[in-house]
């Protein structure tokens, strides 16, 4: 099974920015279609207070040439109360729209006996009644009699080590993360794959593979700063998941799965470097409007 994730794709009509750079991953993807595409957050600019933002991305995800999932990310429902960033507090509006929009936050795959899974890892610590009943559902999906599970977030478990305590806007909340790293010990899970901050990345922790996901969108390059290591580059990964057997490249794990990841890095996705507007203003969403054309 040929997976491909996607991420961070920043779609807007009216802030067409890199709008040019989704269209060369459609293109690309409809070369070779997968087997599956997930989407893992961040598909809208500022969907948070703009619902042409989340309307716009979702007609665009129409596009892609086979099945897809998706899940959503800050720039599309708003961030954990703590995080100051954007000043856009998750709210049950702002949930509201992504729901009405695109009908579920989170999803579930089979095949073969393993299992691909996607949370929102934006309801984690809102407050919103959802984040509960979110909750009830990893508990279940995690179950350690169910079926190996890889899982989706958007935001990563964690920057540096799975052990830190401290908040970080750039992965998930120390007392969610926490509840989450219990529940990952008692399942069979291989992999844990996310997104968010715009780097390619491949660590282990508790056993379990941890990749983050580049943007198709744009990087943040940041010289001489510590920014969690892994490559900013602008692309996706792709895995091949093999139940029972070997993968297309003849690797194969000690078990009956094997997930093997790629990132790929197209040569006409171009690396859109915006240090030098974070560094004057902090934030994607204050760029000025740029209409898509035609």
């Amino acid at each position: 099974m040929r997976v491909v994730q996607i991420s961070d794709l920043h779609l807007s009509r009216s802030h067409s920015y890199f709008y040019d750079n989704w269209r060369i991953a459609l293109d690309i993807l409809r070369e070779d279609p997968p087997d599956l595409t997930i989407v893992s957050g961040d598909v809208s600019f500022n969907g948070a207070d703009s619902r042409e933002d989340l309307a716009f991305a979702r007609e665009q995800l129409e596009e892609l040439p086979a099945p897809w999932v998706v899940i959503p990310g800050n720039h599309d429902v708003g961030d954990h109360p703590l995080s100051k960033k954007l000043d856009q507090p998750v709210n049950a509006e702002r949930y509201g729209r992504w729901m009405e929009l695109f009908g579920d936050d989170r999803f579930l795959r089979e095949y073969l006996g393993f299992r691909i899974a996607g949370i929102a890892t934006a309801l984690m610590g809102s407050g919103l009644p959802r984040e509960e009943e979110q909750w009830r559902w990893i508990r279940e999906l995690l179950d350690p009699a169910a079926p190996p599970t890889m899982l989706v977030l958007h935001k990563p478990l964690f920057a540096r080590s799975i052990d830190e305590t401290e908040f970080n806007k750039s992965c998930v909340d120390p007392e969610s993360r926490a509840r989450l790293r219990l529940l990952l010990q008692r399942g069979a899970v291989p992999l844990v794959a996310s997104a968010h901050v715009h780097v390619y990345k491949n660590v282990e922790a508790d056993g379990i593979e941890f990749v983050w996901c580049p943007a198709t969108s744009f990087v943040v390059s940041w010289e001489g700063k510590d920014v969690y290591g892994g490559v900013r580059r602008a692309g996706w990964i792709e895995y091949e998941i093999a139940v029972g057997g070997e993968a297309r490249d003849g690797s194969a794990s000690g078990s009956s799965i094997s997930i093997v990841h790629r990132w790929i890095e197209p040569p006409l996705l171009v690396n859109y470097d915006l240090r030098n507007w974070f560094i004057h203003t902090g934030s994607t969403v204050s760029m000025p409007p740029r209409p898509l054309r035609g």
